[in-house]
């Protein structure tokens, strides 16, 4: 990916954050690997002024949900296979998901 591509998708995934009406002060979960997709959403998500909170997916469900109660996420970014193993824990209503990955 070139330099051009990166700042042209990461201006696309911000304003995809303001559509969801993120902006300054917020915070944003992220739950996923440690590549370029997570460099996009920490960019992407300061470009608005937000925060953001990463978990370890790693994480046993009950720690995960734990720390996303605590954090005042409006959105969380994670893959499908983490929200299956988060389904049977009490998120915050006010937390909107969002899988990434199928």
């Amino acid at each position: 990916m070139s330099y051009g591509e990166f700042f042209y998708s990461t201006r696309r995934l911000s304003g995809w954050l303001a559509a969801r009406g993120i902006g300054a002060g917020d915070v944003v979960a992220y739950s996923g690997g440690n590549g370029i997709e997570a460099l996009q959403y920490f960019v992407a998500a300061g470009l608005r002024g937000a925060a953001v909170f990463p978990v370890n997916p790693a994480f046993l469900p009950a720690e995960a949900a734990a720390l996303l109660r605590g954090s005042r996420a409006r959105l969380l970014l994670l893959t499908a296979s983490q929200r299956a193993r988060l389904a049977g824990e009490t998120l915050p209503d006010d937390t909107e998901m969002y899988c990434f990955h199928p």
